[in-house]
């Protein structure tokens, strides 16, 4: 990814996070889409992260039901609260 790209919106804000992960860069940045002027290069990596972040919450979530489900099944009287 260019890291001199600069944002198109109008009043020049956007919000941008980053962090290193088995050697490579993980840009997350927080804007809307008129913010990245559709820039091809810009959408398609959008386009990458977007599936990788569904993915990650799809399996967070099956995870955590897997987990009340099992305790569910070990113990009829499980506290939802606890």
């Amino acid at each position: 990814m260019n890291e001199d790209l600069q944002p198109s919106t109008s009043s020049g804000t956007i919000s941008v996070t980053g962090t290193l992960a088995s050697g490579d860069r993980i840009l997350s940045v927080k804007s809307c889409i008129d913010g990245i002027g559709w820039n091809e290069q810009c959408r398609e990596r959008l386009g990458v992260f977007v599936n990788i972040i569904h993915a990650t919450t799809t399996h967070a979530y099956s995870l955590s039901k897997f987990i009340f489900l099992c305790a569910h099944q070990d113990d009829g009287k499980f506290d939802v609260a606890s």
